[in-house]
């Protein structure tokens, strides 16, 4: 399961790098849960480089993203052992002032 040392971690990560990978259609309305294999419809991206690195390495466990929300999968099948939603802040909209 993700720590809260990962938590911080990838949603500091994600908030400072939200201009250059924020997903356009967001996963979070995507129910994953814990237990059930990650189906081929959804395209898992790898988390980048620069993260991984500094994200403990799990033995049979991958980190990988699916819109905006974040899975630790096990083994070949890909079984969710964690989920993390949201990773990205907010887009606030504004109104502009006439």
């Amino acid at each position: 399961a993700f720590s809260e040392g990962d938590i911080s971690l990838i949603r500091e990560f994600f908030t400072a790098r939200a201009h250059e990978n924020k997903p356009e259609a967001p996963a979070a309305t995507t129910e994953f849960r814990r237990g059930q294999k990650l189906t081929a419809s959804y395209l898992a991206e790898p988390l980048p480089a620069d993260l991984l690195a500094k994200l403990p390495s799990r033995q049979g466990l991958t980190y990988a993203r699916v819109g905006d929300v974040v899975l630790l999968l096990a083994g070949p099948d890909d079984v969710i052992v964690d989920v993390l939603t949201d990773v990205f802040p907010a887009t606030e909209t504004t109104t502009p002032t006439p």
